[in-house]
């Protein structure tokens, strides 16, 4: 648990920033932050609950042609590992998950820096990035997609949405639901005299979606895994795991008159906590899809804790509220690693490194930090 206590460490330090450090200096640390945990996130080894089901992926995907997977659910992914598996590499997924984490972060950091969030937003996110970015990697991709859809002006940018969401989609099915972002527009008031025409282009948009979705669920491969999805899996600590969401969606509605003023894509993003808010106690009845679905409300509650920072206006204040922002975190995270049914799959965190020689740098580097518990696997 070591690693996970430093960069803890490293990310709370950066926060404290915003207090005593100037503004515009946001961006070269939130630039700094991206890339330690770029590489944090991407070179692990044998860590997240579903390593084992991805790598697996990776070694059949390796083995067959393109042909076969092309038409698939997530054919996106799977062709991402087909062509990273035609580098023959020892530890190919190490390289699958790596590319994954960079796409992560860049898409991250657009959106921290479109909607202008401080380094805070960093410490909300870190209990995400080992929960769902180190675990759920399909799905963290068709995240990324959504940093990107909420770096846009949603009033402005309804077919780049849809394209986004499109290849979310191909990524992690839940990834087409995105498109419903654009529907946004139509639950307030429109005096704009083409309403009716923008509201045709939105049924033609919609219907063309149904199709692209019609056609996945024609695979009776795809309806039989649903089946098995909803039979066999339940989340039993989805209630623990998403309280901040909860907790964000429950701060917007209370503090609206304040967050209209400081959020971008406001009114979406009050729609998005009302709905978070309904999913989240839907989890007594659908565990696992509610789960997955509250994934979604991530950024909402990064904005939601980053935005509130401004809400006091003494330093005091801002000292009081930053410490229990971050003590709240740390305690979420290192609740769920040690009392989480499935904690245990990230601990300990391992990454792996392939020196070529006893005396290359790698093997020195082993040597002085071993409390990393990093790990060496010679080739077979």
């Amino acid at each position: 648990m070591f690693p996970y206590i430093i960069m803890n460490f490293i990310i709370s330090l950066f926060s404290f920033k915003e207090i005593i450090a100037p503004k515009y200096l946001n961006k070269i640390l939130s630039f700094v932050l991206l890339l330690i945990l770029i590489l944090f996130v991407g070179l692990r080894y044998k860590v997240g609950g579903d390593w084992g089901s991805y790598d697996l992926i990776y070694y059949e995907v390796s083995k067959r042609s393109f042909s076969e997977f092309i038409y698939n659910l997530d054919s996106l992914f799977y062709a991402l590992n087909y062509f990273i598996s035609l580098m023959d590499l020892e530890n190919g997924f190490i390289l699958v998950n790596f590319t994954v984490s960079i796409f992560v972060f860049i898409s991250f950091y657009r959106f921290i820096i479109f909607n202008d969030l401080n380094p805070i937003s960093f410490v909300i996110f870190f209990p995400f990035v080992i929960m769902v970015i180190m675990g759920y990697t399909k799905q963290s991709i068709a995240l990324s997609f959504l940093f990107l859809i909420l770096s846009l002006n949603l009033d402005q940018s309804k077919l780049k949405t849809l394209i986004l969401s499109i290849f979310a989609g191909f990524f992690h099915f839940s990834g087409f639901f995105l498109s419903l972002i654009i529907l946004n527009n139509f639950f307030k008031k429109n005096k704009d005299k083409n309403f009716i025409n923008n509201y045709t282009k939105i049924i033609i948009i919609l219907i063309l979606l149904s199709l692209v979705i019609m056609i996945y669920l024609s695979n009776d491969k795809i309806i039989q895994k649903l089946i098995y999805f909803l039979n066999n899996y339940s989340s039993t600590m989805s209630l623990i795991r998403n309280f901040p969401i909860f907790l964000s969606c429950a701060l917007l509605i209370i503090y609206r008159e304040f967050f209209k003023n400081v959020i971008k894509n406001y009114d979406f993003y009050f729609k998005l906590s009302i709905f978070g808010i309904l999913i989240y106690f839907s989890t007594y009845f659908f565990s696992t899809i509610s789960d997955r679905l509250l994934v979604y409300l991530i950024p909402l509650t990064v904005i939601v804790f980053s935005k509130l920072f401004m809400y006091f206006s003494s330093k005091y204040l801002k000292f009081i509220y930053l410490s229990g922002v971050n003590i709240f975190f740390i305690c979420f995270l290192f609740g769920w690693l040690t009392l989480g049914n499935s904690g245990n799959s990230w601990l300990p965190y391992d990454i792996l490194f392939e020196p070529k020689s006893k005396n290359d740098f790698y093997k020195s580097l082993i040597k002085d930090l071993p409390r990393f518990e990093f790990v060496y696997e010679p080739k077979r």
